[in-house]
């Protein structure tokens, strides 16, 4: 199993496909920040991890990051590697068994023990990386997700697309390189020049404090163009949004209970260590109220005079208006014409014929 070990200064510059890691240095105990990435056979649930890449970093004074800790390692997955993602990240079989790789990673326990030793994860997608980053490194289950993509609101920022390259180009302030792919060590690095930034750091760190919410709503098949337009997303027979704050959802709540003829909504409550997982609360359904329509009858009669024009008064007082015939307007339907009924027609009686005779 090839292994490297480099020194800190020439760690970046010597950056090779193969295991290196560096020994993690003795610190306070100041918050610890995992940037992790991972190279993957495909997109699905059962698709398993190529590589890894993490850095580990402590927070400093005024929001600065200080490198403490950096592994990256790769293995031979057991399923074939799909090839839309050998494209993107160029990593295939033929590539590893070359190297010297295994089905195993030679640095597992380096990493399980780093999961242990952090506060925070920051992930790029933690949709994506958490349930698998659970499933190859145990300790993970316990630590609080961050997505770089979610917790920061780039679109509020002037930013057109959530994409990790197009993010570094346009926000880190560094001039923008062009690879041939674009794999996870590459992805750490966009990911740390991003957050090198205080105030994108600020937030993420405020995020992390955040009870997260799921709001679903009830009773609308998927062709609602409304909840489509309000960035809904259909899944399991119900309509659904993700990773809301509480002011967030409540805001979501309103809107829905002012633009849709919705009755109902499930609401479930995600403490911040299970964001971006599958573990939530009991889902609490909620009754829309809303204020009763106004009755137009009775508004409309309200808005009538006392006393119609042309009217007669009758014996008891009360003001009577007098039927009108032929063709009256209709208020809802405008002018209407009624068609006269026809009128029998004549029947003619034969004229007895005169007969003459000479």
């Amino acid at each position: 199993m090839p292994s490297n070990l480099f020194k800190r200064d020439k760690l970046m510059k010597e950056l090779a496909s193969g295991h290196y890691s560096t020994r993690p240095t003795s610190t306070k105990t100041k918050p610890k920040i995992m940037i992790i990435s991972g190279d993957t056979t495909g997109l699905l649930d059962n698709d398993e991890f190529i590589g890894i890449n993490l850095s580990v970093y402590q927070l400093e004074k005024d929001y600065q990051l200080k490198l403490i800790e950096q592994i990256s390692d790769y293995r031979i997955p057991g399923i074939p590697i799909n090839v839309h993602s050998q494209k993107k990240h160029g990593i295939d079989k033929e590539l590893l068994t070359k190297d010297g790789y295994d089905d195993k990673f030679f640095y597992q326990s380096q990493i399980n023990q780093a999961f242990k030793n952090v506060d925070l994860v920051l992930t790029n997608d933690s949709y994506f990386f958490r349930k698998h980053l659970e499933k190859q490194f145990p300790p993970a289950q316990d630590k609080t997700f961050l997505c770089l993509k979610r917790d920061i609101d780039w679109f509020d920022k002037g930013g057109n697309s959530r994409n990790l390259e197009y993010l570094n180009m346009k926000f880190s302030g560094e001039s923008p390189k062009i690879y041939e792919h674009c794999d996870s060590l590459q992805n750490t690095n966009f990911i740390k020049a991003l957050i090198s930034k205080p105030e994108y750091l600020k937030e993420l760190l405020a995020r992390s404090k955040e009870n997260k919410y799921e709001i679903q709503v009830l009773g609308f098949d998927y062709n609602n163009k409304q909840l489509q337009n309000q960035l809904f997303t259909y899944f399991n027979r119900s309509w659904r949004k993700t990773n809301l704050s509480e002011k967030e959802v409540k805001s979501e709540v309103e809107w829905i209970r002012n633009n849709t003829k919705c009755k109902q909504v499930a609401i479930r409550f995600q403490h911040p260590k299970d964001s971006y997982s599958e573990r939530y609360s009991k889902i609490t359904l909620f009754e829309l109220k809303r204020k009763p329509e106004p009755d137009i009858n009775k508004n409309i009669a309200k808005s009538e005079p006392s006393q119609a024009p042309n009217s007669a008064l009758n014996k008891s007082g009360n003001t009577k208006t007098p039927e009108v015939k032929g063709n009256q307007p209709n208020p809802d339907k405008g002018f209407v014409y009624k068609k006269p009924k026809p009128k029998p027609p004549k029947t003619e009686v034969a004229k007895p014929e005169l007969s003459m005779s000479m």
